[in-house]
């Protein structure tokens, strides 16, 4: 016995289980049957499995999601190995952060320790740079997949004030409705806007920096996994900062025609020249009213407001 029901062998959760976000243990995800003892027929660490199972719900239903929504047994073991080694790091490095609010430069941060042999689960033991290369990918595609699911904000539905009364970020129900804004606005014809605020939801990035993103500040770099990620490439002063983007900013850019220009031609605006950054703003101001966020609350928003907290 492995403390877990047998998974069904086609690759999907068994009946009882309903959908993966209802998942009680991921253990009863196809290929990963926890091994608690040498010979039981585990097909991946049972400490793994008790550490992802500990999580809040919210957490547990995202992660088991996006292990089922792999349909290699291998590459939802990789998953979870890289996964779970992560999530220890962070609760050493970060132990007030939630799993999922987690950014990418934590993920860098990971990276160099596993680079390093510094991580608590393998002290020591650097890894090699293509398996460090295919755990970043995996991480990075564990936040898409929480970024289109809506739960990479957190629980949190109220409008908390930030320092000296100003309004704070987004809510995590405000972020699902400025995304719905923003494909509403791609459908009614205002793709530039739409694509502009999806990159400023995606990256965080300065309204100058997406006012006068051009052809040269995307790069298209290979996932680990046979695909391939868009990433977004910030100036800001002296700071450089790269962001893989979403499926809905790649295709925004991809109608926008954005990899049709010069590298040097600016996405947004005209003649050559680049957007304002009030346009960004306004272009926000449209996304979340068309997302059914109140007419008070749009107008309060700022591009500054969409950084993601550490």
């Amino acid at each position: 016995m492995t403390g877990a029901p047998d998974p069904d062998p086609r690759g999907r959760l068994e009946p009882s289980n309903g959908s993966p976000a209802g998942v009680t243990s991921i253990g009863r995800i196809a290929g990963l049957r926890p091994r608690r003892r040498p010979g039981d027929g585990g097909e991946v660490d049972g400490a793994d499995v008790d550490l992802v199972d500990g999580l809040d719900p919210v957490s547990r239903g995202t992660v088991a999601a996006w292990l089922h929504e792999s349909s290699s047994f291998g590459a939802r073991r990789f998953r979870l190995r890289a996964f779970a080694s992560f999530l220890r790091w962070l609760r050493l490095d970060r132990p007030d952060l939630a799993p999922l609010r987690a950014t990418g430069a934590h993920v860098r941060e990971y990276c160099d320790a596993t680079l390093a042999g510094r991580l608590p689960d393998a002290p020591g033991r650097p890894l090699a740079k293509a398996t460090v290369a295919r755990r970043r990918a995996a991480l990075t595609s564990l936040y898409h997949f929480a970024w289109e699911s809506g739960s990479h904000e957190g629980e949190a539905t109220s409008v908390p004030a930030g320092d000296a009364g100003r309004p704070a970020g987004l809510t995590r129900v405000e972020r699902r409705s400025l995304r719905r804004g923003i494909a509403r606005l791609a459908a009614e014809g205002h793709v530039a806007e739409a694509a502009a605020v999806a990159l400023l939801d995606a990256t965080g990035a300065p309204a100058e920096a997406v006012a006068g993103a051009s052809a040269q500040d995307f790069r298209t770099v290979a996932d680990g996994h046979g695909g391939e990620h868009v990433v977004m490439v910030v100036h800001a002063g002296c700071h450089v900062a790269a962001f893989v983007l979403p499926p809905l900013a790649r295709r925004l850019l991809r109608e926008l025609g954005g990899g049709r220009r010069t590298a040097p031609e600016p996405i947004f605006g005209r003649y050559g020249e680049p957007a304002a950054a009030g346009w960004v703003g306004d272009a926000l101001t449209r996304a979340a009213l068309a997302g059914g966020i109140s007419r008070r609350r749009a107008a309060q928003l700022r591009p500054e407001m969409l950084r993601t907290a550490p």
